[in-house]
């Protein structure tokens, strides 16, 4: 009987250290799983989803960077005035950093960059002054105008702006309106919003174009008898407005 009991002691001490090692074993083991769950989510990347907007440069020449080996800015590219551009957003937020511009010279300046991208050509860095963002729709002045500060008559500035200006546009403009918004460059970010006469604007793409072409090759020098006649011929076609044509053309015939 003493053998007995001394057995059955023996026994349930037996289980109670085998119960307590599975239970170590379990504890340790579910520790590493949740140690191993931690580490595969910490070293997940965050992933951005940007979105694009569209823009209207307001500065002719307007420069496009790409970053060097060290992160700074180095002229790529220009786009012209009146060009569309494409923005983008990080949620609400437009995507930008701080970067160091550098020149041919050597010289380098602090400044902000905001990412873009071209109609027609890949991503590029530019400044924030020389674009109005969330405009869609490019602009050409008719006749020297008068500048409002609100659609209202009596807020007629001193100031005007003159026959052949390219402006940007948030919309397509409404012609049962008096007044428009426009915006125009000030070098300040995103430009500088003022009303001018509706019937002194006009978006007609053919417009916009020409002026656009004509700015872009006067930049460089005298106008070619030979490539003035071939944009004739073409800006013929194009049915371009009668005082537009007269600004462009004016004292060339």
């Amino acid at each position: 009987m003493k053998k007995l009991t001394l057995f059955f002691f023996v026994f349930c001490i037996s289980l109670i250290f085998i119960g307590c090692d599975n239970s170590e074993e379990k504890t340790e083991e579910q520790s590493l799983v949740q140690e191993q769950t931690v580490t595969e989510t910490t070293v997940q990347p965050v992933k951005k989803v940007f979105t694009k907007k569209e823009a209207i440069v307001l500065y002719p020449g307007t420069p496009l960077y790409t970053e060097d080996v060290d992160g700074k800015m180095i002229y790529a590219d220009e786009v012209a005035k009146g060009d569309k551009l494409f923005v983008y957003y990080d949620g609400d937020n437009v995507d930008s950093k701080e970067a160091i511009r550098k020149l041919k010279s050597g010289q380098e300046d602090p400044f902000t960059f905001v990412r873009v991208a071209t109609e027609f050509s890949g991503d590029y860095w530019t400044r924030g002054l020389f674009f109005a963002k969330e405009h869609s729709v490019g602009g050409v002045i008719l006749e020297d105008s008068y500048i409002y500060n609100s659609p209202q008559s009596f807020d007629v500035t001193g100031n005007t702006l003159k026959k052949g200006e390219l402006v940007a546009l948030k919309n397509n403009i409404d012609y049962e309106s008096v007044f428009t918004a426009v915006t125009i460059y000030n070098g300040a970010d995103n430009g500088k919003e003022i009303y001018l006469k509706t019937d002194a604007i006009s978006t007609k793409e053919a417009d916009v174009l020409a002026v656009k072409t004509m700015e872009k090759v006067k930049s460089y020098e005298k106008l070619d008898p030979v490539v003035e006649n071939k944009l004739l011929e073409i800006f013929v076609d194009m049915e371009i407005t009668p005082a537009v044509w007269e600004f462009l053309f004016a004292g060339e015939q």
